[in-house]
This record gives structure tokens, sequence and C-alpha cells, in this order.
């Protein structure tokens, strides 16, 4: 895609729906945590990508001991089962922002810490396992963030990654999903240097690492059949909806069509594929 391509409008925003300043880093973006509607957003992000996760842990033969980090937690669906495979280990819940995260009352064994994964650490061969889900593709240091996450990794343990690409949407017949997904990825670029293409290549990523690559599965997440995919797309739409007004990415005329379309018949489409990668540290 290109910057001209079509279904790129320029042009002013309507001053009520609004307004949007690029932002520095994704949490203080439109879709950061202090957006009142992000929490629910997360809920149907989890509803939407929580069975293939588990689906995946499943098969890594958790130990009931082991020691788990949870990178960029969210409302902490995934440390919560972790908590349930390791009764006798440790669960860290970590992010930048740790409010919809459970408190000590409520998972005594999930160890909740503030932690900015851009600037800091965690002690090195520390965990048996580490996970992270749509984090890296989010920052343009995660080269960076994925070779320090792997020295987290005790020597013989897990590093399972899951990050979203878009692909294919070029190709689709309708062209007002052509325009919002272009839009979608341009504002997401700019509002903190997010690439939906990164994890395309994400198996190559990791075996740069010198890790064994376990396990690897790719999921199609697709809208247009009344799915938590159809109500999570919305949400996201919904809340950057200021953004692509105010800077002229697509008009809002286009953005109530492809909500319409959402409750089409006809409409079909896959909006990102998942891509998780089990890989272990060299013993």
């Amino acid at each position: 895609m290109s910057p001209g391509a079509a279904g790129v409008h320029p042009g002013p925003a309507s001053r009520d729906e609004g307004t949007f300043m690029p932002s520095e880093d994704y949490d203080s973006s439109l879709l950061g945590h202090a957006v009142p509607e992000e929490k629910r957003r997360l809920e149907l992000l989890e509803e939407t990508l929580d069975p293939i996760s588990q689906t995946h842990l499943a098969a890594c033969r958790i130990g009931e001991d082991w020691r788990c980090l949870d990178v960029g937690a969210g409302n902490g669906s995934i440390a919560r089962w972790l908590s349930g495979r390791c009764p006798r280990g440790e669960i860290v819940a970590s992010d930048i922002d740790t409010r919809f995260l459970p408190g000590p009352r409520s998972e005594t064994r999930i160890k909740v810490i503030q932690h900015d994964v851009l600037t800091d650490n965690f002690p090195p061969e520390s965990f048996d396992l580490i996970h992270t889900r749509a984090l890296l593709v989010h920052t343009p240091e995660r080269d960076d963030i994925l070779h320090r996450m792997t020295s987290w990794v005790k020597p013989g343990g897990l590093l399972v990654i899951e990050e979203p690409f878009f692909i294919g949407h070029e190709d689709s017949e309708h062209p007002v999903f052509r325009h919002l997904m272009r839009a979608m990825e341009q504002i997401l670029r700019d509002i903190a240097g997010t690439d939906m293409r990164w994890a395309h290549g994400l198996s190559q990523h990791l075996h740069s690492l010198e890790l064994r690559i376990e396990a690897k599965t790719l999921s199609p997440l697709i809208c247009g059949h009344t799915s938590p995919v159809d109500r999570l797309w919305h949400a996201t739409v919904t809340q950057l909806r200021p953004g692509f007004l105010s800077s002229g990415l697509l008009p809002g005329d286009e953005i109530d069509a492809f909500l319409d379309l959402l409750n089409r018949p006809e409409f079909l489409e896959i909006v990102f594929c998942l891509s998780s990668i089990t890989a272990r540290r060299p013993a």
C-alpha cells in the first residue's frame, strides 16, 4: 500500500466527532487503557483470541511449579488461565498500565507488576515460560524487546509469542472494507509505529535468535458471521473514529458504511491473522 492509494481521503474532519492527536506510544493513544471504552474492547479481544491462545499454550505441557510471565497482560485473562495450570508455581502479569489486572485479593498467586517493556528488565533466566500477545507489533523497538525477552527465559524454557498481522484485504471485493483496512493500517502506524505486517515473518525472527521452534499455528480471524470478531472490530473502528476523521484518513460516511457492512449477509472477510509460535531456548 502506498500513501496515495485509493481509499485514503484527505480533507478536514468534522469538529463534532472528537479530535485526534498523534501519540508517542500506543498506551496514550485512542486504544490506550485510559480510554473509557478500552476495557470492554480488551474483553472482546480476549473473547476472540483466548480460545486460540489457550489451545496453543495447553500444548506446552506447562509444569505445575513453573514460573510464568505474561507481558502486556491487559485484562489478565491469560495470567488467570496460567495460574490454573501452575498451582505450585508463580504467575507474573506485567503491563505498563495495570488498572485492569486482578488485585492481590482476587488472585493471590498472580503477581502484578507495572512494567515498561521498552525500558524495564527482568533478571536473566528467571522464567520457565514467557507469553505475550499483540504487543510487539505495536512498538518500533520490537526486535530489541524480543531479544531481551529471550534472555529472561531459563535455558530449556519456552517463549510463546502471538502477534497479529494484516493479509489479503487489498484483494477484497468490498471497496469500503479495503478503504477501512488501509486507513486502519496507517493510523496504527501513526499512533506508535505499529507494523501490521511484521508478524508475517515471526517464525524467522525467532529462528534468528537461535531458538528452536516447537509449535506454530496461523489462525485467520473472520468478520461477517456474527462472531466475537465482528464485535471486536466494531468496537475498534468506533474507538478509532476520531482519529480517522481528524487525520483525514477516512470520512464519517465510509466508517458508517463499514459498520453497516458488518451486518450484511454477503460480507465475509479475514480482518487479520494471529501467528502463535512456541520457541524453546537451548538448554
